[in-house]
């Protein structure tokens, strides 16, 4: 019947000839004008079809043209609907209908009236909503939603819909919000309504987001974020920013979340919405009150309260939007409680508990509740603290609220340790990591679940600390057992999943789907550089274009963990489950091979030290110690010495520190040692520590095989990789780059150029490295002709890289400069060629090793500091060395400080040909170290840079 009355209204004021004043030519222009108005509508483009709807309406007027103008106000009134433009539209449809009724059209003006009541009942909802009378709204809509589709405009029901599902958020009934959300979608997508389109894909984001599950969350933002743009819908792009900026503080990447949400605050600011700007304020006062819980910082916790009492004092507290309200109530009275002022920080904590009770908000109440019990743990009044934390906990395992369950079973593990009740302890803090890892488990992207267990690790600090005391008081291989594997579910668990099987169903270079989106994404990082290079820009559109560009890096590796998701879906193997002392002792290590697995932490560190027939700890110093007793030597090594004996003092020291005299026996019959490092211990090369072994004292070098690996359980899954069936030819291997920077047309800017700039602003330069071109070729007649391929000069490209059949080549090795870029890593790379006249820039970045797909025994980065990398708790480095396993090596060398050119030729040399003699990786190493120590370049600072890790047994020349 709607749909009826709609066409045949359209139908009639289409084909219906009226002979009216004035001039032909303007009555086509009236026609150009309306037609116009309704392809750039269909097209979603609604501010350019109301301006050609208002001048064909003009038109219309001047020709006294009453059919006319009837369907320009019509048209209108829609228009002004879709852009959010409600009390106009309905000024519009009035108009019309008054129109309609001039000229005795009844069913034209009923028409108009019920689009008028559409908006009667779409105000209605909002008004009761705004009252906490839900289900009243719910009806309101749903009336307006079965008005609007009888009018034949899914326009109606769009934005209808939109509301409806903020009234089930307001519910917290957060299934049927996301249905609501993705019906709205579809409808958006058939009528090509792009701002509902951006704000559902928002507002979907924002479910995700809800339910911990972070990397569809972005994608959803990101994608709403191109359509919010383009449709310059302002208040919506701040909304997006300050959602993605939200998700950023929650990932523990605090600078990220500060420039998402100062762009929200800027867009807010011009836009004008005081609710908006104080939500914005809001979130970066948490960012404040985070970084001043995680460094222990008073200033920031200070600066925190500042911005919490501002949101409140904008409007006034009693006129101030509830639920920022009740953020702002709940952050000071953390705040408080941090400060020790706990009567006060309870007082807040009540007043934002009346805001919350009086809606649906299970979490926001239970985030109180523990709030609460947290103030009486730091108050000493343990009993208190429990019976608040148990009530979070009652309500959070009964509505499975992941977040509650991690925070308040971290809470009852803490108080149940201080009252000496450890089993129990135990028990909680367990519960706590089960919630977390359920989280952890369902985030593809490597970055996110860095991020996620980045200020997460308590539980397993705390857990660990319990469990070693009780192995203390009465060892047992079964609570070693356990202390190992709670130290390991810790450690580098991002980089254990991201060690990348052989996919014997086809590679990604084959995946359509990934390439298109591949060259998308880089098509989009393109254009971002080259717009990053221009002068005229001010530093703060600069910063946002960087922003920009960061999110695309981002995205690329984000893109690579999809296809290793859905290669999971296909049913290939993926390992990612911890492995156990007896694993370890049974399937990867021999008679002679020692493992030492290093956890550091605050007060005390710890030790597992494991051979084919045993396994103990030992409780080492905290981590400030440490550091302090290693900085000094580890910047002495790094630095060129004539003087071989100079460190030989703190050699032994530390020796003695990191391996207990007690347990140096377990090494006295070993020859090869892997170390499982932690924290700083990832800088020291322990080649170069002495410790007594047997008869006189010496560098361990000149004893065991040393080899370095993030986890056991990393190793374990290393060695259990298969070989992929296709022939490796021996070498792959590129040498002296030409640096020789070519200039560009002064008409376009690429993206080298930009890179050149970026890197040149950090203090690179780009020196030749004429003995890298003679360290491959020296290399290269080692082998066969037919086994090897070497690339020098312009042919050691990036575009080489990516074009090679890389899995076709067992050694693979680059000789040329490396930039380490620790506060963008997916920004560090190996420098190629730089002017070759290829599409390629030059920079082979992390992220785009990332998607590389090879089956190398060994990769060795015979460049400066690849080892190195900004140091994230317990995953190690981010350099350049990770993203190759999850290329596909088994084994990764790379340096840790910047090497000498000339020596380094004579290093590898040495390497290679023990590698060719039959040797694994890891002998090869050792022996050519030893060579170093017999020549003139005996100083650590020539040698005990390239460290292997991984696994140091792979035979790369055996068949």
């Amino acid at each position: 019947m709607g749909l009826q009355i709609i066409f045949s209204l359209w139908l009639l004021l289409f084909q219906t000839e009226y002979r009216v004043a004035g001039s032909k030519q303007n009555y086509l222009l009236f026609q150009r004008s309306f037609q116009s108005a309704v392809s750039l509508g269909s097209q979603g483009e609604f501010e350019q079809a109301s301006s050609a709807l208002l001048r064909a309406l003009s038109i219309s007027r001047q020709l006294k043209y009453s059919y006319g103008q009837s369907r320009c106000l019509l048209r209108l009134a829609v228009n002004r609907w879709n852009l959010g433009y409600v009390a106009e539209s309905s000024e519009y449809f009035n108009e019309a209908r008054a129109a309609f009724k001039n000229a005795n059209d009844r069913r034209a003006e009923e028409y108009c009236l019920k689009c008028l009541k559409i908006i009667q009942l779409y105000n209605q909802g909002k008004a009761t909503r705004d009252t906490n009378a839900n289900y009243l709204s719910l009806e309101k809509y749903e009336q307006a939603i079965f008005l609007g589709r009888e009018t034949g405009f899914p326009d109606f029901e769009l934005k209808c819909l939109r509301q409806m599902g903020l009234t089930y958020w307001q519910m917290g009934r957060l299934t049927l919000f996301l249905e609501s959300n993705k019906k709205g979608l579809e409808i958006s997508n058939r009528i090509n309504h792009k701002i509902e389109k951006g704000r559902f894909l928002n507002n979907i984001g924002v479910y995700y987001q809800k339910q911990n599950d972070y990397s569809l969350a972005l994608i959803y933002y990101e994608n709403a974020l191109s359509f919010i743009k383009a449709m310059d819908d302002q208040p919506t792009e701040a909304e997006c920013l300050s959602n993605i900026g939200v998700l950023y503080r929650d990932l523990g990447n605090l600078t990220k979340a500060q420039q998402y949400l100062s762009s929200a605050l800027e867009l807010d600011k011009k836009v004008g919405d005081i609710d908006s700007f104080s939500t914005d304020m809001d979130n970066i006062g948490s960012v404040y009150l985070r970084m001043g819980i995680d460094g222990q910082n008073t200033q920031d916790l200070l600066q925190a309260l500042d911005v919490f009492r501002s949101c409140l004092s904008l409007r006034g507290i009693e006129k101030t939007n509830s639920l920022i309200k009740f953020t702002a109530l709940n952050n000071i009275g953390i705040i408080q409680s941090e400060l020790k002022d706990y009567p006060n920080a309870r007082d807040n904590f009540s007043s934002a508990m009346k805001i919350v009770e009086k809606g649906n908000y299970l979490s926001e109440k239970c985030q109180i509740i523990n709030n609460i019990a947290a103030s009486f743990v730091y108050e000493n009044k343990i009993d208190d603290a429990i019976r608040y934390y148990s009530k979070a906990l009652e309500i959070g395992s009964e509505h499975s609220l992941e977040n509650i369950l991690m925070e308040s079973c971290l809470g009852l593990g803490q108080c149940f340790e201080i009252k000496g009740e450890y089993f129990s302890s135990i028990s909680f803090y367990k519960r706590s990591i089960e919630a977390m890892e359920n989280v952890w488990d369902r985030i593809p992207s490597e970055s996110f679940k860095i991020g996620f267990a980045r200020n997460k690790m308590h539980a397993y600090q705390r857990i660990i600390k319990i469990l070693v005391s009780i192995h203390s008081a009465n060892p047992h291989m079964a609570s070693l057992e356990e202390i190992f594997n709670f130290v390991e579910r810790a450690k580098a668990r991002a980089f254990l999943e991201n060690i990348r099987e052989t996919w014997e169903d086809g590679n990604r270079g084959n995946n359509a789907s990934f390439n298109e989106r591949q060259q998308e994404i880089s098509k989009n990082i393109s254009l971002l550089s080259r717009k990053l290079l221009s002068y005229i820009l001010s530093a703060e559109l600069k910063q946002q274009i960087n922003n920009e560009l960061e999110r695309e890096e981002e995205k690329y590796i984000r893109l690579v963990s999809e296809t290793r998701t859905e290669a999971r879906n296909r049913g290939l193997k993926i390992t990612k489950e911890i492995c156990s002392i007896s694993q370890i002792q049974n399937q990867i290590i021999d008679d002679q091979t020692v493992i030492l697995e290093y956890f550091i932490e605050e007060k005390e560190s710890y030790l597992i030290i494991i051979t084919r027939k045993s396994a103990e700890l030992c409780v080492l110093a905290g981590r400030d110690d440490l550091e302090k007793s290693l900085r000094g030597y580890i910047k002495l090594l790094s630095f060129r010495s004539n003087d071989n004996k100079v460190g030989v003092e703190a050699e032994e020291r530390i020796g003695k520190e990191l391996i207990p005299l007690e347990k140096g026996r377990l090494l006295e019959d070993a020859k090869a040692l892997i170390v499982i490092p932690d924290g700083i211990l990832h800088y020291l090369p322990f080649e170069t520590l002495r410790a007594s072994i047997g008869h006189g004292s010496g560098y361990l070098v000149e004893k065991l095989v040393i080899s370095y690996c993030p986890s056991s359980s990393s190793l374990f899954v290393l060695k259990q990789q298969k070989k992929s069936n296709v022939r490796q030819r021996a070498l792959l291997a590129l040498g002296g780059p030409n640096y020789g920077i070519l200039p560009t047309s002064e008409h376009e800017i690429t993206k080298k150029d930009v890179l050149n700039q970026l890197y040149n602003e950090q203090g690179f330069r780009f020196s030749p490295l004429p003995f890298s071109k003679r360290e491959v070729l020296e290399i290269g007649k080692l082998f066969a002709r037919s086994e090897r391929t070497i690339l020098v000069g312009e042919k050691a490209s990036e575009e080489a890289i990516k074009k090679l059949p890389l899995i076709e080549y067992r050694l693979i090795h680059f000789a040329c400069h490396g930039f380490l870029d620790e506060r963008n890593p997916l920004r560090s790379a190996l420098v190629l060629s730089l002017n070759a006249q290829q599409e390629e820039d030059g920079y082979l970045q992390m992220r785009e090793i990332y998607g590389l797909t090879m089956n190398a025994d060994l990769v060795v980065l015979s460049a400066c500091q690849t080892g190195n990398g900004a140091l994230e708790r317990a995953e190690g480095p981010m350099g350049l060395a990770r993203p190759f396993f999850y290329a596909g090596a088994r084994s990764v060398i790379a340096s840790l400080w910047s090497i000498n050119d000339k020596t380094t030729v004579f290093f590898m040399k040495e390497f290679y040909r023990n590698l060719v003699e039959g040797c694994a990786a890891g002998k090869a190493l050792q022996l050519a170290k030893i060579r170093m120590l017999n020549s003139a370049w005996a100083h650590p600072f020539y040698w005990a840079s390239f460290i292997l890790n991984g696994d140091p047994t792979v035979v790369s020349m055996s068949r």
